[in-house]
């Protein structure tokens, strides 16, 4: 599924999602030149995408592209605490291709904090998560794939 909001350049979004897959649009202080000298190339390319496999913590100005829970049976309190650490507003936890519920005791220590939860499926929170960057609103989305 392709997603069409880009009114936040200064800011990572979701450009698409896709069962395994995810395409990153980079905020515009970090697309780079690829200043190559092969003759064969016509001008230097714009990086403005990266496409994660695995996965992965967005927050509007960082991606963590290798958090290590694959599944959410793999999440333990350690991930939870990579989260808390960023100091968003709410945590969008994104399990996969359909929704399941983790056991409370894990995002316990977010609500202790002040820090919001919401569990969907990881396409629902990548849409979500572009709305609320929209929004200007402090996001982490932690996207199993």
């Amino acid at each position: 599924m392709q997603f069409n909001l880009d009114n936040t350049p200064d800011s990572y979004t979701i450009r698409s999602y896709s069962p395994g897959k995810a395409l990153i649009n980079l905020p515009v202080y970090m697309i780079q030149s690829n200043d190559d000298a092969d003759a064969d190339l016509p001008a230097p390319t714009r990086i403005s995408q990266i496409t994660i496999t695995r996965s992965a913590i967005v927050t509007s100005h960082r991606l963590i592209d290798d958090w290590p829970p694959q599944t959410l049976d793999e999440i333990g309190a350690r991930h939870i605490d990579t989260l808390a650490e960023l100091g968003p507003e709410i945590v969008l936890l994104g399990c996969g291709e359909r929704l399941r519920w983790p056991d409370p005791a894990l995002t316990a220590p977010l609500l202790e904090r002040g820090i919001g939860v919401e569990i969907m499926d990881t396409g629902a929170a990548c849409r979500t998560f572009n709305i609320l960057i929209s929004e200007r609103r402090n996001v982490a989305a932690a996207l199993l794939l």
